[in-house]
């Protein structure tokens, strides 16, 4: 872990996918094999071209970009069905997600999250996974647009009556990151596999970065 920041933060912004959740495996998986289903070939960096973006912008991405014969919205509905079984059912936490969480709470500090997922799916998982009520504000991207504009985290921070400097945004993958980091947050990189290729540069926009949830020690950033 490295990184520094007086004084204290107010209140954390989580990620859910590569960050708590273990999914981002799934995600590459997922989405290449309903490409190679329309028989096209996957691009070996399609996770990263839509890591930030809901479901309704990346079934309209897959479909244009892979000239694909099928509507995005049945595209959607394929989709849908298969990411319900993912969140419902077999998605599990990442190591550390559910204690950090419930220290940052137990301390009085706000905690939300904010997914490019669907909410019905993030609900899915964090009430099966036991960790709903543990947020303050749950907001998706489905709401706000995609993490290439900061208007979720700026949602969210208002909501919890904090600035983005008081708020710390912890992110697995590029694009949120930087986009977390040009909107003035205290920017978190959590580091997943799935994203290896770019931790150089996420590293260069993080004010601190962790490769475990389980060494991130949250006292000395947020006062107590």
């Amino acid at each position: 872990m490295t990184g520094a920041h007086t004084p204290p933060l107010r209140g954390a912004i989580f990620d859910m996918d590569g960050t708590l959740l273990d999914s981002m495996a799934m995600w590459r998986g997922a989405a290449a094999e309903l490409v190679r289903r329309h028989g096209k070939t996957p691009e070996p960096d399609l996770l990263q071209q839509i890591v930030a973006m809901p479901l309704a912008e990346t079934v309209v991405y897959l479909v244009d970009r892979y000239q694909m014969d099928i509507t995005p919205a049945a595209l959607k509905e394929e989709f849908g069905r298969y990411l319900a079984e993912q969140y419902g059912r077999r998605l599990q936490l990442k190591p550390g997600a559910a204690q950090l969480v419930d220290t940052l709470r137990a301390h009085g500090v706000p905690a939300a999250l904010a997914s490019a997922t669907e909410l019905p799916l993030i609900r899915a998982a964090m009430g099966r996974l036991g960790l709903l009520n543990s947020f303050c504000a749950v907001a998706s991207c489905q709401q706000y647009g995609s993490k290439q504009q900061p208007d979720i985290y700026l949602a969210v921070s208002r909501g919890m009556g904090l600035a983005p400097a008081e708020t710390a945004v912890f992110e697995d993958s590029l694009a949120p990151l930087r986009t977390a980091h040009a909107a003035g947050y205290f920017t978190v990189m959590v580091k997943d596999e799935t994203s290896r290729q770019d931790w150089p540069q996420m590293a260069a926009l993080a004010d601190l970065q962790i490769a475990d949830l389980r060494d991130f020690c949250p006292g000395p950033l947020f006062g107590f």
